[in-house]
């Protein structure tokens, strides 16, 4: 049997944006639990899944449960941030939104699965 070391995140930061999507492609509400179990591991371990049913009923209980709390952390929101070398802000005043800054706002905000691609579009550059 093959033995892996599971490095467990101690922050969200810990967790890629690829990691998140995958993870909430598979959210459902009729998710079976086991398998979601199962792919926390594969995803954000990097454990093949065929793999899982190996390891410890506990274990797997235990790092599951310790990235649903890790998910319901709430982080403070950060207004400004550097990303790519290109310095980044939040809209300090919805209100002011321009309409063009508007509709670039809702087009990229229904197109969730491109969240990586819409932050920029969804913050000013400073």
């Amino acid at each position: 049997m093959q033995e892996f070391k599971l490095t467990v995140p101690n922050k969200l930061s810990e967790i890629t944006l690829g990691q998140y999507q995958r993870f909430s492609k598979i959210l459902t509400d009729d998710i079976d639990q086991d398998f979601l179990h199962k792919k926390m591991i594969e995803i954000f371990y990097c454990v093949p899944l065929k793999h899982v049913d190996n390891f410890k009923y506990s274990s797997i209980k235990k790092v599951t449960g310790m990235l649903t709390e890790l998910f319901d952390q709430k982080p403070k929101l950060t207004n400004k941030f550097e990303m790519a070398g290109i310095k980044f802000g939040f809209h300090p005043k919805l209100s002011d939104m321009t309409f063009g800054e508007f509709l670039d706002v809702d087009s990229y905000a229904n197109a969730a699965s491109n969240i990586g691609l819409s932050i920029p579009s969804l913050s000013l550059t400073l």
